[in-house]
């Protein structure tokens, strides 16, 4: 395990006490990650584990990358997309929470290159360990006003979708893994702005019974920067309109 040097002296590492806090999180903005699921000590371990096999991820703007990866606590990192699409008319598109051909932000299934590829790792858990899969589920949200969350998977065009804040938050809300494996999603967000996602994870150790744990992990979704540069633009030409208008009278 390597722990970014952005976040040595800020962050907890998997095995520091818990009552230790991230104070500076790092924002994550590209590459390949996962919200990881370890065992250490009894105890379920979520965490951030990003990059590994030598694999490059932006972090505050900086190209890193280690063989082994970097780990970070769940709140030593903010994930953070600029990527936009418009939603499907189908119906069946109805829990992204915007209307049929509104806009929302999003960390897509397929990989990009130019956004967090965020996956749900479990690699580290011993399938021989565990009695059935591990859970997630979505247990709170907070975020800008109007912003709405969803995680689905696409096949062949027709989503699935295994949890939205569309409509409130329920014990559906949830997505179960078997352990050993890595899955990826796409995680979508109707607003732009910060929101925090928290999770109940749950399994039963074959040895140690039924384990819970809960961990909340941070997104960003942000204005393209074209969009940016359209509404300074648009911000500037408004002024000019103003001044000009002003000197007329």
């Amino acid at each position: 395990m390597k722990i970014h040097p952005l976040l040595l002296l800020s962050t907890l590492t998997l095995f520091s006490l818990h009552s230790a806090r991230a104070a500076d999180p790092v924002i994550w903005s590209a590459g390949h990650g996962d919200l990881g699921i370890g065992y250490v000590d009894g105890e379920l371990e979520p965490h951030w584990h990003l990059g590994e096999n030598d694999e490059e991820v932006v972090l505050d703007g900086t190209p890193s990358n280690d063989p082994a990866g970097f780990e970070f606590a769940p709140n030593g990192v903010i994930a953070q997309t600029s990527l936009s699409g418009l939603r499907d008319a189908d119906s069946a598109w109805n829990a992204v929470g915007v209307s049929a051909n509104g806009t929302y932000y999003l960390f897509p299934e397929p990989s990009d290159v130019n956004t967090p590829y965020v996956g749900i790792g479990l690699e580290e858990l011993v399938p021989d360990d565990w009695d059935g899969n591990i859970t997630l589920t979505l247990t709170a949200r907070t975020g800008p006003l109007g912003g709405e969350f969803s995680l689905y998977q696409v096949d062949l065009g027709t989503p699935t979708f295994f949890m939205s804040t569309f409509g409130g938050i329920s014990g559906a809300d949830s997505v179960s893994l078997v352990p050993g494996t890595h899955t990826h999603f796409n995680w979508a967000f109707t607003e732009t702005g910060t929101y925090n996602l928290t999770f109940e994870i749950s399994g039963t150790h074959l040895v140690d019974g039924a384990k819970t744990a809960s961990a909340t992990y941070t997104f960003n979704a942000v204005p393209e920067p074209t969009s940016i540069a359209l509404i300074a633009l648009g911000g500037a030409a408004l002024f000019l309109h103003r001044r000009r208008k002003a000197k007329m009278s």
